[in-house]
């Protein structure tokens, strides 16, 4: 669920100037917490080669994250966690780019279909505010979870994939990788044109990359966190994501977050970092991950010292924190290869 917005809250216009409308945007608006934290049972020689620090000041790229829910409208008891959870998931990124997240009206569940239409016009205001001041220029990623992600789908589909303007084949060049976790994305959604590519490999760049994570113990159920497609369209029924008669053949657009390859195991030990929602924690060797072919998913494998704390939602039901690290190694590797890419073409 999201947080549900008031009718007189979506009369309203949110302005974007605001930085109130921020959780984070790049050195200006900061983090109130500082991730990645403790770095557990690593030797100096595990962490040496980690992406440690966070860059921001002299990050050449942006990420603009949207979350599956956010700050506004929430209950109070509900904002420290999921500013929390906010400035977690986002500062994966921080080592290599520069972090914009803004606040937006989410709408309450996939069935809200005005909310989830007054959700995606502040996330398109808010994406305009972030192209016009912030990277006009430089080169960026989009990054989501559930219902962010899909509304960043929507947001690629109609002002990257759609028309030959300007703006259009600018954000083209410029788009390094899109990371749209806990939404169903069917190659047809972005294979337009081939302006984006389903990424494959670690190093695909201009692509799109997907996973629905299962959190579940229970091997005969599969429990997908935050995920989110709006009406009756790719509901997840009976331990599979339900496709209509003429998408079957496409299959999903998927990869496992730990290889950046589907389908492909990976056991707990290749893992070089999960964090922990509790204590900001970083582990590595904890959660391996493997697809479930028929459910479209990825099933988190837990090592046997639960590390994690499989009975709190907070702690384990995120697209995010079990691959914390990998996403953080991959998007600095898809950036080198942009910019590789665009120093040999000049």
């Amino acid at each position: 669920m999201g947080c549900v917005a008031s009718s007189k809250d979506i009369t309203e216009e949110l302005s974007y100037s605001k930085e109130s409308n921020w959780i984070m945007a790049g050195t200006i608006v900061r983090p109130h917490n500082i991730y990645p934290g403790e770095f557990s049972n690593y030797t100096t020689e595990d962490k040496q080669d980690l992406p440690q620090s966070d860059n921001q000041k002299l990050a050449n790229c942006d990420a603009f994250y949207v979350h599956w829910r956010s700050l506004l409208n929430c209950e109070p008891k509900e904002e420290a966690n999921i500013r929390k959870e906010i400035e977690m998931h986002a500062s994966v990124f921080n080592n290599c780019c520069r972090i914009y997240a803004p606040n937006f009206r989410s709408a309450s569940d996939a069935s809200d279909m005005s909310g989830i239409n007054v959700a995606y016009n502040d996330i398109k205001k808010a994406f305009d505010h972030f192209l016009m001041y912030w990277s006009s220029t430089r080169p960026f990623i989009v990054a989501g979870e559930g219902q962010g992600s899909y509304l960043l789908l929507k947001l690629i589909q109609e002002q990257i994939l759609s028309g030959n303007t300007d703006r259009a084949n600018d954000l083209r060049k410029r788009i390094v990788c899109a990371y749209l976790p806990g939404c169903p994305v069917l190659p047809s959604d972005i294979n337009s044109d081939n302006h984006l590519i389903e990424g494959q490999n670690p190093d695909d760049i201009k692509c799109v990359v997907s996973w629905c994570t299962d959190y579940g113990t229970d091997k005969s159920t599969i429990s997908p966190c935050h995920y989110f497609f709006p009406g009756v369209s790719r509901p997840y029924q009976g331990n599979s994501i339900v496709l209509d008669d003429d998408k079957k053949e496409e299959g999903l657009v998927m990869v496992n977050p730990l290889t950046w390859k589907y389908p492909e195991d990976c056991p707990p030990r290749a893992n070089k970092g999960s964090i922990s929602f509790l204590g900001g924690v970083l582990y590595q060797k904890v959660c391996g991950a493997s697809p479930i072919d028929k459910g479209g998913c990825i099933r988190v494998v837990y090592d046997n010292d639960h590390t994690y704390d499989t009975t709190n939602p907070l702690e384990c039901q995120s697209d995010y924190l079990p691959f914390w690290m990998s996403i953080r190694i991959n998007s600095a590797l898809r950036l080198q290869q942009w910019s590789d890419k665009q120093n040999h073409r000049s």
